[in-house]
């Protein structure tokens, strides 16, 4: 019974469309029939500017921070909180009111990962700003420093649900970041530093 509430509840936290709302209510633009038509981070920077894509990570973010928060504070089991991070990512990339469609979940991982272990993802958010000031790609530096958590999950003796949570996260990141890293390898990926993202459309 509990695993079913924190499933239920994870994933209905993790579907709001935070980025459609914000595009919809202050810039009057569907951000899904933009660029990649993508609703996070990335695509809503490009498209609508830093401050609404500062926005939609907050909000992204506290999705996956307050549905893990909420588990623990209601249950305090590790268990039953791994869960709640993977199921409210897994409700934000697969959102039943964007017709199972979503954003990439790569902010919402930053904040469910928070909130089950912070000085690891702490370190993460290093390796974000890291590989993004040598690369230049959003995509590539999420995919290595969430990659990396698990990493410096075990190294810090994190619970195992948690290093298995955030391995599962990793591997879903990759899934929905499959086209990004096609791009990467075919030199199409847009990097911060480009000028015209019209004329890539891979975030």
């Amino acid at each position: 019974m509990k695993i079913a509430i924190v499933v239920i509840i994870s994933y209905f936290i993790g579907t709001i469309p935070a980025g459609y709302i914000v595009g919809k209510v202050f810039y009057k633009t569907d951000i899904t029939k933009k660029g990649s038509g993508n609703i996070g981070f990335a695509n809503v920077a490009q498209y609508l500017g830093l401050k609404a894509a500062f926005i939609v990570f907050l909000l992204d973010f506290a999705e996956g921070f307050f549905a893990v928060l909420l588990a623990n504070l209601l249950f305090h089991n590790p268990i039953t909180s791994a869960i709640s991070a993977f199921v409210v990512v897994t409700g934000h990339d697969f959102s039943i009111f964007m017709k199972f469609k979503g954003g990439k979940g790569a902010s919402t991982t930053y904040g469910a990962l928070a909130a089950l272990a912070p000085l690891p993802t702490l370190l993460g958010a290093l390796t974000f700003f890291t590989v993004l000031w040598i690369k230049k790609y959003i995509s590539l530096s999420n995919l290595v420093s969430i990659a990396m958590i698990p990493v410096y999950m075990i190294l810090f003796s994190a619970p195992i649900y948690y290093t298995i949570s955030s391995m599962l996260l990793a591997i879903l990141l990759i899934y929905t970041h499959r086209v990004n890293i096609a791009n990467l390898f075919s030199g199409q990926e847009i990097k911060v530093t480009d000028s015209n993202p019209m004329k890539k459309k891979s975030i």
